[in-house]
């Protein structure tokens, strides 16, 4: 369960920027109360991790353009070109 919300919070950010859903995990990493959003990104750089898990946006070995790809492109969202 929770390398699926890992895998889905990484997914839903490759969304382009005026997606409302976008909009509204960027508004979620900055509310005070507690979300799922923030919990999931406190897993993935949690210290008790060997290896902290980056976001696909720092992941070094994506290339940058394929990144911006599938913010414009469904079917690279859904890794079906």
């Amino acid at each position: 369960m929770v390398v699926n919300a890992i895998v889905l919070f990484n997914k839903l950010f490759l969304l382009p920027d005026s997606h409302r859903i976008q909009k509204l995990l960027r508004l979620s990493l900055h509310l005070p109360s507690d979300t799922w959003v923030q919990r999931v990104l406190q897993l993935m750089k949690d210290n008790r991790l060997d290896d902290r898990i980056p976001l696909l946006h720092d992941c070094e070995s994506l290339q940058v353009e394929l990144i911006a790809l599938a913010t414009t492109d469904t079917a690279v969202r859904r890794n079906r070109a």
